[in-house]
């Protein structure tokens, strides 16, 4: 269940890097555990929401002029509707729904129920209800769901609440720190949420921080037909669900300093990562580096894993591995786990793409810029380190630096991107599996 390998054998003592590959695995069970869920539906049902599905603006009169663009057919919030009474259908009885919208404040549509054949009958009524008016009050809507989520059910549900939105907060809540600060006592709870951007006009970083504080996935929409598959693709991975509330713990010596994980995964200041429900393996990367020269010998590096498994047992792993750190001169015999080396040149390409898109996104074209050079550095250094030709890898950079810097891809483009890189990261794709 926990696997560890370094990228190099041995490290320099004096400005010395290497990096550390935590692979860790959902409890291998027999017997298959099956708990009802609870699901929480939070919907935007802010003014933006009656748009078309390609951002156009469909009321039908705009300051008393008839709009050209409006039409008779489905909005964003028509797409959800629709999702949302097919995930009713799918859920079981002896599950439990609520339902949340919000636009300028939050409103209980329907309160957390156990559902049979008549309370899905109410549920769906009270969506096809659902009118799109207002502003985007995201952390109102969370915070109603939340709170109407008594602490006991834990032991006898598994427990997710959903985000659709397609704005970008501006009532509540509208900063990242404030909204990662509000769902990670959520997650102390045992409670995740995932979230889902309609349209193109969210906030990708505002959204993707809800779900990795919380220990959720976030979701982009290239296209409304995926949000039926997102959904059931949530529910029945809930459902089945074995190992929740992962978490690692590095232990270093002193002299030896631990980067923040290269994953993007939640982490706290004592260096806890949280890595949220497990359905599948996922991979952890860590630098490793010494910030003065240091005596040579071998360090101890302790990595711990934790998790609740679906009897509701806390259960914990320690592995140790050894850091052999030596003079510049003794690393000629240094073996390079070749392996590890691509993750590493893979993850941080996509954080770097990832953090430029973030800036692109808001326009802020200065951190942009100064983000890619902070990467050429880098790049250079693991070069040196890792004694790998950087020329692909810096033309890669290049080519993506001229698209992003005259400002080259549209909003869809962006956003396609953006999730193409934090899945890479966050191991999105294993954990789609």
């Amino acid at each position: 269940m926990l696997q560890l390998k370094l990228a190099k054998s041995m490290m320099e003592n004096e400005e010395g890097m290497n990096h550390l590959h935590i692979r860790v695995n959902p409890e291998e069970t027999l017997e298959k555990v099956e708990k009802p869920v609870a699901f929480f539906l939070v919907i935007d049902s802010s003014s933006s929401m009656n748009d078309s599905i390609d951002n156009n603006d469909n009321r039908r009169y705009i300051n008393g002029v008839f709009n050209k663009n409006h039409y008779e057919g489905n909005t964003k919030l028509d797409y959800v509707k629709q999702a949302s009474e097919k995930l009713i259908d799918m859920m079981k009885d002896g599950d439990m729904l609520g339902i949340v919208s919000f636009s300028s404040v939050a409103r209980r549509e329907y309160d957390l129920t156990t559902l049979n054949k008549n309370e899905r009958y109410v549920a769906k009524d009270r969506i096809r209800a659902l009118v799109a008016s207002g502003m985007t009050n995201v952390s109102d809507g969370l915070e109603e769901a939340y709170k109407q989520i008594p602490k006991e059910l834990t032991k006898t549900h598994h427990i997710k609440i959903m985000l659709a939105s397609d704005g970008v907060a501006n009532y509540g809540i509208t900063h990242d720190d404030g909204i990662a600060t509000l769902v990670n006592e959520y997650r102390k709870n045992e409670i995740s949420v995932s979230t889902i951007g309609v349209g193109l006009d969210y906030n990708s970083y505002f959204m993707e921080v809800i779900a990795t504080a919380s220990g959720g996935m976030f979701y982009h929409l290239e296209k409304m037909e995926q949000l039926n598959d997102i959904l059931t693709k949530e529910l029945e991975t809930l459902s089945t669900l074995n190992t929740k509330q992962a978490k690692v713990r590095i232990t270093t010596p002193e002299d030896i300093k631990v980067s923040s994980n290269l994953n993007g995964y939640a982490e706290d200041k004592k260096g806890e990562i949280f890595l949220g429900n497990l359905f599948n393996g996922l991979d952890v990367l860590i630098e490793l580096f010494t910030e003065k020269e240091i005596e040579v010998g071998n360090r101890i590096v302790n990595v711990r894993y934790e998790y609740v498994n679906a009897k509701g047992v806390k259960n914990a792993i320690e592995k140790e591995i050894v850091l052999n750190v030596v003079h510049e001169d003794d690393m000629d015999e240094v073996e390079t786990d070749k392996e590890v080396v691509e993750l590493v040149k893979k993850l941080v390409e996509a954080k770097t793409k990832k953090e430029a898109l973030r800036h692109y996104e808001v326009g802020n074209m200065d951190m942009l810029r100064g983000n890619l050079q902070n990467t050429y550095n880098n790049i250079s250094k693991l070069s040196e380190s890792y004694g790998f030709d950087a020329e692909n890898m810096v033309s890669d950079m290049k080519s993506f630096e001229t698209t992003v810097m005259t400002r080259s891809i549209n909003k869809a483009e962006m956003k396609t991107m953006y999730m193409e890189n934090y899945s890479l990261m966050s191991n999105k794709s294993k954990r789609d599996e």
